[in-house]
């Protein structure tokens, strides 16, 4: 992956030389979107793979994974998500290094309608989508892109029930006021208005990163990830690895101890450590077993400190 100041050096070129001319291209690929969207799914063929896709996502809390899949496809090696104060919205950000193209964001703004292969972003438009089934508005930026989806409530004409208008979750609207990413990420997503005001966001995320099991850390250091910030806690997942990519030895129970050692722990606000693959912060080795390890250790059956 291109070093972050690279990747932000070269977006500043861009914005240094036809910034006016490259965001009038951005905004009018977007405006043109939302147009042919709003006929398509205007239709009753349209209308159908809208009420189809609310039917897709068993579980609401699936959108994290989906981001975080997704993150991944783009390159990404760190990704950060935050619960806002109000508890109401959510903000993903990573820094992957593949640019947010014009086929990407129609990916995003489509359901059941693309020819892309399913190693792209959005695939058929159905992983992204799936932040409607907790959100009801999404704001895209980065690379030079502010847009977003609302989806906004309808009353029906008959009984006068309240229902949600899914053409939102596909018309792209462009929105200069969006926030840019943070230093240091590329991308950024801040989902919005809840559909369910009792949903805990905060169980959302468990389901990535339970309290009983790390696995998944060890999943997604294999996968590439280097860092992790979940709601201000910390995992640095790519220091288990030597230049090479293989993976290092962990210390010893005993250097567990020491203040110093920090490249195998991850921090929390409170200033604990605990080892990035494990769930508690024992001072004994975790138990090593090959049937939930990765990455295994080289040459040997069990693995180092992702294992329960």
């Amino acid at each position: 992956m291109a070093p972050v100041a690279a990747i932000w050096t070269g977006q500043a070129g861009e914005i240094a030389g036809q910034r006016s001319e490259a965001d009038v291209n951005r905004r009018s690929f977007v405006d043109n979107l939302a147009r042919v969207n709003r006929e398509f799914y205007g239709t009753p063929e349209g209308s159908g793979t809208l009420r189809a896709f609310k039917q897709t996502f068993e579980h609401r809390w699936i959108y994290v994974f989906e981001l975080v899949q997704n993150a991944l496809d783009a390159g990404g090696r760190s990704l950060a998500l935050q619960i806002a104060e109000d508890s109401d919205s959510l903000i993903f950000q990573h820094d992957g290094d593949r640019s947010l193209r014009e086929k990407d964001v129609e990916g995003l703004s489509k359901v059941f309608r693309s020819t892309k292969g399913a190693s792209t972003v959005g695939f058929m438009g159905i992983g992204f989508k799936s932040v409607f089934s907790r959100f009801r508005e999404a704001r895209v930026s980065g690379w030079g892109w502010t847009f977003r989806y609302e989806i906004t409530q309808v009353t029906g004409e008959r009984y006068g029930d309240v229902q949600p208008d899914l053409l939102g979750a596909v018309v792209s609207i462009w929105d200069d006021a969006i926030v840019t990413p943070e230093p240091g990420f590329t991308t950024r997503f801040e989902l919005r208005r809840r559909t369910d005001d009792r949903a805990d966001l905060k169980s959302d995320l468990a389901h990535l990163l339970p309290d009983d099991d790390r696995t998944m850390l060890a999943i997604l250091a294999a996968s590439g990830l280097e860092r992790l910030e979940v709601n201000g806690r910390v995992w640095d997942l790519g220091v288990g690895k030597t230049r090479t990519g293989a993976w290092k030895r962990p210390p010893s129970p005993k250097a567990r101890t020491t203040a110093g050692e920090s490249s195998p722990w991850c921090s929390s606000p409170r200033g604990k450590r605990s080892p990035v693959f494990s769930s508690t912060e024992a001072s004994s080795p975790p138990k090593r077993t090959a049937s939930r390890c990765t990455p295994k250790r080289p040459g040997r059956a069990g693995c180092w400190g992702c294992c329960r």
